[in-house]
């Protein structure tokens, strides 16, 4: 499914070669449904198709201690959780929760709850990012989902992974605030950057993507990548 997204432009004979070679091996899934719906019906369709599947997973994609108040999209800013975390930032300098704002700085990202096209499922996600120590480029977002993907195998991180495919190589997911792109995966550097990240996530120690990242807000930066095994970056 990987080597199908990067397909540009995107075949029905393709699509037919990795519908049989998914069947040889007893597989099926999401992935099969998104790029059919691409081929056959076009990218409204398949983007349809993987919102339907997100929103299976949604909670298992969200953090944990926000799922019961802010799961799902929000009809306007919800400023109390935007306090929430910035917040974190008066934490000490090298916390989780520090570094946590910091990335949305350094990024000039808007914080879940000031903005409704930014919902709590940002939180996890980006939590993930800052212990990863992936930026938002298309390339490191690619390898964020590559690597949670090898910490565990599970529908919620293939759906992720292949959101990160769609906004990204296949550029079909596109809203308010998303323009995808296409064939991010030939840029420089940035299929090592992949391949990296899908063994370091097979050596981490346990799943960090589904721990309550604000109960670990105050905890060190450093402690929170050792205590789940998370090797350091190598690639530029």
């Amino acid at each position: 499914m990987l080597l199908e997204a990067c397909r540009h432009p995107l075949t029905d004979a393709q699509a037919t070669r990795v519908e049989a070679y998914a069947a040889a091996l007893g597989e099926a899934g999401p992935g099969l449904t998104v790029v059919r719906s691409l081929v056959d019906d076009g990218a409204q369709h398949a983007m349809a198709d993987y919102q339907r599947f997100v929103r299976d997973i949604e909670q298992d994609l969200a953090e944990p201690s926000l799922v019961a108040d802010y799961l799902g999209n929000f009809p306007q800013p919800k400023p109390e959780l935007a306090a929430r975390l910035r917040a974190l930032h008066d934490l000490p300098q090298g916390t989780l929760g520090y570094e946590y704002v910091e990335f949305y700085r350094r990024h000039d990202l808007t914080l879940p709850g000031d903005d409704p096209n930014m919902p709590a499922i940002f939180v996890s996600h980006d939590m993930c990012h800052v212990i990863a120590g992936y930026g938002t480029t298309g390339q490191e977002e690619i390898a964020l989902g590559a690597l949670q993907l090898a910490v565990s195998d599970s529908d919620a991180h293939w759906v992720q992974f292949l959101g990160n495919l769609a906004v990204h190589e296949a550029g079909f997911f596109n809203n308010e605030s998303i323009v995808g792109k296409m064939a991010t995966l030939t840029r420089e550097g940035a299929a090592d950057l992949l391949s990296e990240a899908l063994h370091r996530g097979s050596q981490c120690a346990a799943d960090f993507t589904a721990a309550d990242h604000l109960s670990l807000a105050a905890t060190p930066l450093d402690e929170v990548r050792a205590r789940y095994g998370v090797p350091a970056r190598s690639s530029g």
